[in-house]
């Protein structure tokens, strides 16, 4: 693309990206992925609370507006109507540097690498390679190169061009700070911030630590400092680490049979909390197939209380949930058909001088889908054990997510010490404590 219209952006990456095409040189973010969800951002940031009052703001800038009116109303239809948002701007997008990769020593990567319901050590994320499992880092360094003005017989005119181009350089810092991007991306793989932005008018160049933190200001976060001189691979296996132990003590719980630690799920108290009438799904399957196996059943009272299915809220995979106990198989279906659901819940780690920090974003869209689906019937069926089944009807709008992460922060005392975990080998910052934000303001 030619300078003339151009808005140059430089990007630093914080941490790995899972790239579908990772054994080819020079995978970086595709401008097929970044464009459609920088659209969507940008048309959600033009003013009108409706898809009607938004298209009379952003008509001449989309693909395809022409001064026909024919063609108008085809276009109306599709934006308002089929969720057509693709603005008239195109990108290109590169990578600056050579090309790196971390060797996976072993696959011993947690589990927030690894597909739901297989084993961590499976290749699905990592290139194999001369009988060694790696997994791609694309450059540090990437550049993107956004053209306004766009070639054809209908160009935009010059007071919309201009639009354009501030509606993007006034929010483009905004969008990379709220997105991941590429696989595991809600598990914190993908996450880039904006380092400069350029164009005719002269540079923004920003400051990393402040100006992230600024646009970041109302969210949840916890906070941890590297030891120095880590190597790549350390870093990251290090920061996933942190991130798997608070998503796993948040979600499922934590168990480590060999020395009897053991962590109860945040989210049954939670659920038990907000609902005296309501508790979660997991005593409930064990109790209706019998499947303590001479253990202890556990203490808490669940009598008179009605289960939902509380870990769906927090993301459902795409082959499903399945529970193991010895060589009994518990499976899922639903009668909605939900072949999958993102979790609401997007981890975004951010580096500086050794410092991370993972903010704790929503996924606003994959909470809204949910809230639509309404009231889910879940069905769980135990193979080998019985013809029985056990139906969990679960309201689909039962969490609400920020409440939850504040609650989880306040019942951890801001601090959050693994219990069996050596952190003082990870992290650097007094006995190994990774500190927990306080609630935020709206």
């Amino acid at each position: 693309m030619g300078k003339e219209n151009e808005i140059n952006v430089k990007l630093i990456q914080h941490t790995p990206l899972l790239h579908f095409q990772y054994d080819s040189e020079g995978a970086t973010l595709r401008a097929t992925e970044v464009k459609p969800k920088l659209d969507r951002f940008l048309i959600s940031k033009l003013p009108g609370t409706t898809r009607e009052g938004k298209f009379e703001q952003c008509e001449e800038l989309l693909v395809g507006y022409s001064p026909n009116p024919q063609k108008q109303r085809a276009l109306r239809n599709r934006f308002c109507k089929e969720g057509f948002n693709a603005l008239n701007y195109r990108m290109q997008i590169s990578a600056q540097g050579r090309d790196t990769s971390v060797t996976l020593k072993n696959m011993n990567y947690p589990l927030v690498l690894s597909t739901m319901g297989r084993e961590p050590k499976h290749v699905d994320l990592c290139i194999v390679k001369e009988g060694k499992e790696r997994m791609r880092i694309v450059e540090l360094s990437i550049n993107i190169s956004i053209c306004v003005k766009k070639e054809g017989r209908v160009e935009i005119l010059r007071d919309k061009e201009k639009y354009l181009r501030k509606l993007i350089k006034d929010n483009i810092v905004e969008f990379f700070a709220l997105n991941n991007f590429g696989q595991r991306s809600d598990k914190g793989f993908g996450s880039f911030t904006v380092w400069k932005v350029k164009d005719d008018d002269g540079e923004q160049v920003r400051q990393i630590d402040q100006d992230i933190k600024e646009r970041l200001k109302n969210y949840q976060y916890f906070e941890f400092t590297l030891k120095q001189d880590m190597a790549a691979q350390s870093m990251f296996y290090k920061t996933f680490s942190v991130i798997d132990y608070y998503w796993r003590a948040l979600k499922s719980g934590i168990n480590y049979p060999r020395s009897g630690a053991y962590v109860k799920s945040y989210l049954y108290q939670f659920v038990r909390d907000e609902n005296p009438e309501r508790t979660w799904d997991k005593k409930a399957i064990k109790t209706k197939f019998n499947l303590f196996f001479g253990r202890k059943k556990d203490t808490y009272d669940d009598s008179g209380r009605t289960a939902i299915f509380a870990r769906a809220l927090l993301g459902y995979p795409s082959n499903g949930y399945s529970y193991n106990r010895n060589q009994y198989t518990v499976s899922v279906t639903n009668n909605k058909g939900i072949d999958r659901l993102a979790s609401p819940i997007i981890f975004k780690p951010v580096f500086n001088s050794g410092s991370v920090v993972v903010y704790i974003l929503f996924n606003e869209d994959e909470i809204k889908c949910m809230w639509d689906k309404g009231t889910v019937k879940f069905r769980f069926e135990c193979r080998k054990k019985s013809r029985e089944v056990l139906e969990m009807p679960t309201d689909m709008r039962y969490i609400d997510y920020k409440k939850l992460i504040d609650s989880y922060h306040k019942k951890n005392g801001y601090r959050m010490i693994p219990k069996n975990i050596k952190w003082e080998n990870i992290i650097s910052n007094g006995k190994g404590e990774v500190i927990l934000s306080k609630p935020k303001q709206n």
